[in-house]
C-alpha cells in the first residue's frame, strides 16, 4: 500500500507555497524572483565519512518528493554525498530533474558561498530552485542570500522557504515537515 501524506502536511505546505508563488511574480523593478526551497538532507544512517539514509530517512525523502512534485521545480541541487543524493533523488524521479551535484571538498564555507551564489545569479531568476544541504552549510547559504531571523540549529523537518531577487529584500518562511509513523494494531 503506497503511504499517504497527512492531509494537514498538505494543506499547510500548499497554502504557504501558494502565498509564496503568488508574491514570487515581477518585483517593483521588473525582476522575477526565485523562489528556493532549502532543506537539510533526511535522516542518516550514523556518522560516519558517507552514510546512507535511514529507513525514516527514506520516508521522509518520500514525503519531500510528494509534497513538491507539483511546485513546478525547474531545478535541484545536492551536494556529493550519498545522503543529499538519496534525499532528492524521489523528487527527481518524480519530476524528471536531474540534480546537479556540487562538490564539499572546499569545505562548508566555501560550499554555501558558491551555491548562494549560483542561486543569486540570473540563471534561476523566476524559477523554483530545491536545494537538498547539510546542518552546517544551510545557516551560511541563508546568510548569503540576505535571509534574517533563523538561529536555531538546523534539523532533518525544517523547510526553507525564500524570495530572492535583485530588488526587493529577501523574504524568508521557515516551515517543518514531518514524517508519520504508521500505526500498529
Amino acid at each position: 500500500m503506497k503511504p499517504k501524506t497527512p492531509l494537514l502536511v498538505c494543506l499547510v505546505a500548499s497554502l504557504a507555497w501558494g502565498a509564496w508563488t503568488a508574491a514570487a511574480g515581477p518585483a517593483d523593478g521588473g525582476d522575477a524572483l526565485t523562489q528556493i526551497v532549502l532543506v537539510r538532507h533526511a535522516e542518516k544512517a550514523s556518522d560516519g565519512e558517507n552514510p546512507p539514509l535511514t529507513e525514516r530517512g527514506v520516508r521522509r525523502a518520500a514525503l519531500l518528493a510528494r509534497m513538491l512534485s507539483e511546485a513546478g521545480v525547474d531545478a535541484i541541487y545536492t551536494t556529493d554525498l550519498e545522503r543529499s543524493k538519496q534525499t532528492a533523488r524521489p523528487l527527481s524521479k518524480l519530476t524528471g530533474i536531474a540534480p546537479v551535484e556540487l562538490s564539499t571538498q572546499t569545505g562548508a564555507t566555501a560550499h554555501a558561498h558558491a551555491l548562494a551564489k549560483i542561486l543569486k545569479s540570473p540563471k534561476h531568476r523566476g524559477e523554483v530552485v530545491v536545494c537538498v544541504e547539510h546542518s552546517d552549510t544551510i545557516p551560511t547559504i541563508l546568510e548569503h542570500l540576505g535571509a534574517k531571523g533563523f538561529d536555531e540549529s538546523v534539523e532533518y523537518e525544517h523547510m526553507f522557504l525564500l524570495l530572492v531577487g535583485d530588488s526587493v529584500p529577501t523574504q524568508l518562511l521557515v516551515l517543518r515537515y514531518e514524517t508519520v509513523q504508521p500505526c500498529r494494531r
